[in-house]
């Protein structure tokens, strides 16, 4: 019996410009109707890089050093989506965090509770409510879990699935962190993100938010201040992530590693956009930023950035207040007394 030549056969990838132009002009005109409309990320000046939030098909990559608060920005991200659009499936693909850290992390972002107190004290009263809300929250339909590091390959074809089946849904997937997919070479991590390429044309809304671990040579910039700030050779597997990322943005806290008094150098008519508490006047042409209690988010690429004249490459978040040490005033007669007694 002769077997039938077209069973199995893969449509064919090529397609008439006629074809795909006809498709992007419905995509557009769902745009201008409002049919589709931008998914905000809950950051009014990361929303302007993204031409007003998620896009279907947008890759945003966010770098940080171990627990630099880039697990904690993502987080911030999700829960802003997930709260305000109730036609979103997110998927996460939780590689390096335990699921009740998360939970814990998400209750402390919304109570004034700190996580010893979530994990050993009984909350009461309106704390209480709260993390039930939550708790709810998380346990709404649409919220799904892929927690097994796997190849670049495997999540491509079960991602794909997942996808299929949401077809008709609006999909959220978040990857924390892509350094742990499965072989851990620069070239899975490429692969992995050529996956996400692959697989954000074949849905009407898919957007991703994977999360990248920075190098440690960053430290080695501290106190080098026209050279501290992140940059792309930081981010581990840069070339393809640079290439098919919409959007890169590194999370640095450069106090914690030591940076005093001046964190990076520059002309006094750069960043005015930035509030002035967080700059400091140099005494000639330069200033610098404090780095004391603050938060920097560097832009390192936009895609869809309309005005790059404009273009807001820094972004500054206050964390908290650095307690400066207390003078004690002396009393003369009392340091007299203290060297008596000694002597």
């Amino acid at each position: 019996m002769i077997a039938d030549s077209t069973q199995n056969v893969k449509p064919m990838p090529i397609k008439s410009a006629k074809e795909k132009t006809d498709e992007a002009v419905r995509s557009i005109a769902k745009f201008q109707t409002g049919e589709i409309a931008p998914i905000s990320t809950g950051f009014e000046w990361l929303d302007r890089h993204l031409l007003g939030g998620f896009l279907p098909s947008t890759i945003m990559t966010i770098g940080g050093l171990s627990n630099h608060g880039k697990t904690y920005l993502m987080q911030k991200i999700e829960n802003s989506v997930i709260d305000n659009n109730t036609d979103v499936v997110l998927l996460r693909c939780n590689w390096e965090s335990a699921v009740y850290k998360l939970l814990l992390r998400k209750i402390t972002q919304k109570t004034d509770m700190k996580m010893s107190e979530v994990l050993f004290n009984t909350p009461h009263g309106d704390n209480l409510t709260v993390i039930k809300d939550i708790c709810e929250q998380e346990r709404r339909d649409g919220l799904y879990y892929y927690e097994e590091p796997v190849t670049a390959r495997q999540f491509g074809d079960e991602v794909a699935e997942f996808l299929q089946s949401n077809i008709d849904k609006k999909v959220m997937i978040t990857i924390d962190h892509v350094g742990l997919v499965k072989g851990r070479e620069k070239g899975e991590i490429d692969a992995l993100f050529e996956e996400m390429n692959k697989l954000k044309k074949n849905h009407p809304y898919v957007f991703f938010l994977p999360l990248m671990q920075l190098k440690r040579d960053l430290l080695d910039r501290v106190g080098n201040h026209p050279s501290e700030a992140p940059r792309q050779l930081d981010f581990y597997g840069s070339d393809q992530l640079f290439q098919l990322s919409d959007l890169v943005l590194a999370v640095y806290n450069p106090y914690k590693v030591g940076a005093t008094g001046k964190y990076m150098v520059f002309s006094k008519f750069a960043y005015q956009y930035v509030d002035e508490q967080f700059i400091e006047e140099g005494g000639g042409k330069y200033n610098h930023f404090i780095p004391e209690g603050n938060y920097f988010y560097h832009m390192l690429k936009s895609r869809d950035i309309e005005d790059m004249e404009g273009f807001e490459d820094v972004w500054v978040e206050k964390l908290f207040d650095v307690r400066q040490p207390e003078e004690e005033e002396k009393n003369p007669q009392q340091v007299d007394d203290t060297l008596n007694d000694i002597l």
